[in-house]
């Protein structure tokens, strides 16, 4: 494993922040064109992995605006009553 990719552990704790600044990095030096077909291959797949992070981290940050948006209306209906 090299020094850049991740075990589980620290994917699972990894700020959404840090997987995006990293994705982005991936996909500059994938843009480059100047990476050996053996390590673009290495990027694509930590791309990947830090795109699925990525993805989960808004989802659930979505989920938590739900819920909080439910709780405020349901805090302003029950105000009105």
């Amino acid at each position: 494993m090299s020094p850049n990719e991740l075990n589980g552990s620290e994917e699972k704790e990894m700020r959404f922040e840090e997987a995006f600044k990293k994705l982005q990095e991936i996909v500059n030096s994938l843009e480059s064109g100047q990476l050996p077909l053996e390590d673009l291959l290495q990027k694509y797949e930590e791309g990947k992995r830090l795109l699925k992070i990525c993805d989960e981290k808004l989802n659930q940050a979505e989920q938590r605006i739900i819920v909080l948006s439910q709780r405020e209306n349901n805090g302003v209906q029950n105000k009105d009553d």
